[in-house]
């Protein structure tokens, strides 16, 4: 690849970022009114980094087998968000990183109890998953729709979570508990 060619790649890559996050702007300002106006997006190059970050925590923590995971039929989403506020309850407010999958990635500094609030308004924003990185420990949460194809015209959705590093395991495995 030439030199030219990366730089127009490069440029082209930076105009659809740009544009993804302006729409992930307006969507986030639609969940959550006024107090989207604080939030703290990040540039190409440090969203790329942190959704790299993000793949290699979560592939790490699964590679040793030290995630929480958990899963619901469609028809009880609403267990499934009762679990996620039950998990929230235990871990806090912690710092951390929206990472929302578009063409480009996109990442954004909140606190994981704005988004666990309402997980199924934060997961329309990227066709139906919510990806989470503390910003301070090696641990993150994923939570995600998986549809199943069974027959021509039979389709069934379930929900997955996996959760991975502390306090989050442990706060998941209390949630678990009850």
């Amino acid at each position: 690849m030439t030199e030219q060619n990366a730089e127009s790649i490069q440029q082209h890559r930076a105009r659809r970022f740009r544009h993804e996050q302006s729409g992930l702007a307006a969507s986030l300002e639609g969940l959550l009114g006024t107090a989207s106006g604080a939030l703290e997006f990040v540039t190409l190059e440090r969203a790329d980094a942190l959704a790299a970050e993000y793949q290699l925590s979560h592939r790490s923590a699964a590679d040793v087998n030290a995630t929480v995971e958990a899963a619901w039929p469609q028809d009880e989403i609403e267990r499934a968000v009762n679990y996620i506020h039950a998990l929230i309850a235990h871990v806090g407010g912690r710092p951390a990183w929206l990472i929302v999958q578009l063409t480009e990635p996109q990442a954004v500094a909140l606190t994981c109890e704005i988004v666990l609030d309402n997980p199924l308004g934060f997961a329309t924003l990227a066709d139906n998953e919510v990806c989470l990185l503390d910003r301070e420990l090696p641990a993150g949460l994923c939570f995600k729709r998986h549809m199943h194809d069974h027959e021509p015209l039979l389709t069934d959705y379930t929900w997955e979570l996996t959760v991975w590093g502390e306090p989050w395991a442990s706060a998941a495995t209390r949630a678990l508990r009850g």
